[in-house]
């Protein structure tokens, strides 16, 4: 996979260097770089690619793609996508995703980030959890051993 990406950037670059403005062609080789990358499945490309359809840097924005991407990543484990995917949940961000569901999924991934470190999403899940419901966080509790299950099953 490393050598396929490699290539891609090589002829990304010598095709598109020569063409003038270098500044619009390093920033397009970079995004088809990262787009590879995260075809491929690489979970930071796939985070980065996220970040970049979230803010419309280098791609039209697409906060529809950017969760899918955001998605990808933290189902591989990727503490910052499972962060980013608890914010988007928690302010429905592209139009309530899962419904009445959005707090519990927003505090299971912020758990599942702040297990790995990260201390956003800690900060972020104890503020939401003070504000939940007991039935949310039932619900919160019962969507983090789901998780824990799958990624238990995928890694077998």
């Amino acid at each position: 996979m490393k050598r396929l990406l490699i290539l891609v950037w090589i002829v990304g670059v010598a095709v598109l260097v020569p063409m003038g403005n270098q500044g619009h062609c390093a920033g397009f080789v970079d995004t088809l770089f990262i787009r590879v990358a995260a075809t491929f499945g690489d979970a930071h490309a796939q985070y980065n690619l996220g970040l970049m359809y979230e803010s419309g840097d280098g791609v039209k924005k697409d906060l529809k793609k950017a969760w899918d991407w955001f998605h990808k990543s933290a189902a591989q484990g990727l503490p910052d996508a499972q962060n980013k995917l608890g914010i988007m949940y928690e302010h429905k961000v592209i139009g309530g995703l899962r419904n009445k569901k959005d707090k519990a999924y927003a505090y299971a991934y912020y758990h599942l980030a702040a297990l790995k470190g990260n201390k956003d999403a800690a900060e972020n899940r104890d503020i939401l959890g003070r504000a939940m419901s007991s039935q949310e966080l039932e619900d919160g509790q019962s969507m983090i051993m789901q998780f824990s299950e799958s990624s238990a099953g995928k890694s077998k």
